[in-house]
């Protein structure tokens, strides 16, 4: 009786959540991915999952694409990446532990209240000065309250800019990201 030769079944890839699970299954870079769903890889569910087995039959029947996007897949440098993230995760939850980091609604806080300060002191500069010029200056009280209306042309500009830009929206200085 001849011997039947096993052949060993490739284990299915299944189907990935998303892009980013597609290309950590697949030990592709996501931009090799979403190149392939450009190209008009198969794989592609209506919701937008992905199936990992026929966009891999579909890369190997089409080798020129592979070629034309010239990466190969390292894994290498995907595992430093990984390791490079798992390595700053751990290092904001010690942070976070030690009280390094100060969560984003204290700033916001911290931010208003500053700001409310400043424009107290603002507004509370213009009689004091003008109280300051009558009295050692000998200001009448019409230069005093001219110079009072100059004081207050000069608060709208520095109030208008407080409100714009970077006091306006305050941004984190490493991210860029509103705070």
């Amino acid at each position: 009786m001849p011997m039947k030769s096993k052949t060993k079944k490739r284990e299915k890839l299944g189907i990935a959540g998303n892009i980013s699970a597609a290309a950590s299954r697949l030990g592709l870079t996501e931009r090799m991915v979403k190149s392939a769903k450009d190209a008009g890889a198969d794989g592609w569910k209506p919701n937008n999952s992905i199936d990992c087995d026929a966009l891999m039959a579909w890369m190997a029947a089409n080798p020129q694409f592979v070629d034309e996007q010239g990466e190969r897949p390292d894994k290498e440098l995907e595992e430093a990446l990984w390791t490079k993230v798992r390595r700053q995760t751990a290092e904001i939850k010690r942070d976070q532990l030690n009280g390094l980091l100060v969560p984003k609604v204290e700033v916001k806080r911290s931010v208003g209240k500053m700001t409310l300060a400043v424009k107290q002191k603002l507004y509370s500069l213009v009689p004091a000065v003008c109280a300051g010029a009558v009295m050692k200056i000998g200001l009448s009280p019409e230069q005093a309250e001219g110079l009072a209306s100059i004081i207050r042309e000069h608060h709208v500009v520095i109030l208008k800019e407080m409100n714009e830009g970077q006091w306006g929206e305050p941004k984190c200085p490493k991210c860029e990201e509103l705070l």
